[in-house]
């Protein structure tokens, strides 16, 4: 990867119009062992008191992406994708027909 300036792709408040609540998404990059730590436990702590729905940790530096996405009031495992994978590609419920390829992300 050339640039490592941080990734702004997702950071804003949705509103799922069924259910009348704010359904936030986030998207969050990692650049240390420290950041990592607090994005992958503090924030998930945090938005899963809050209800937040699906959030992404996009860390450059090893071109993967952690997805995290709520379930009963709880976050699953985290869908992890990697550019490892060929054709793993960023898609989430919250954004219909939204994909983006790693292999395009990291590039």
């Amino acid at each position: 990867m050339q640039n490592r300036e941080p990734l702004n792709l997702l950071n804003h408040t949705s509103y799922c119009s069924s259910s009348g609540r704010a359904a936030r998404h986030k998207a969050l990059s990692s650049y240390s062992d420290s950041t990592r730590q607090r994005d992958e436990r503090t924030k998930r702590t945090l938005y899963e008191r809050y209800h937040v729905v699906e959030y992404w940790i996009i860390d450059p530096e090893l071109e993967t992406v952690k997805i995290f996405r709520l379930n009963n009031g709880r976050y699953d495992t985290p869908q992890e994708l990697t550019t490892e994978q060929p054709q793993a590609s960023l898609t989430t419920p919250l954004l219909s027909g939204f994909s983006l390829p790693l292999s395009t992300l990291f590039s």
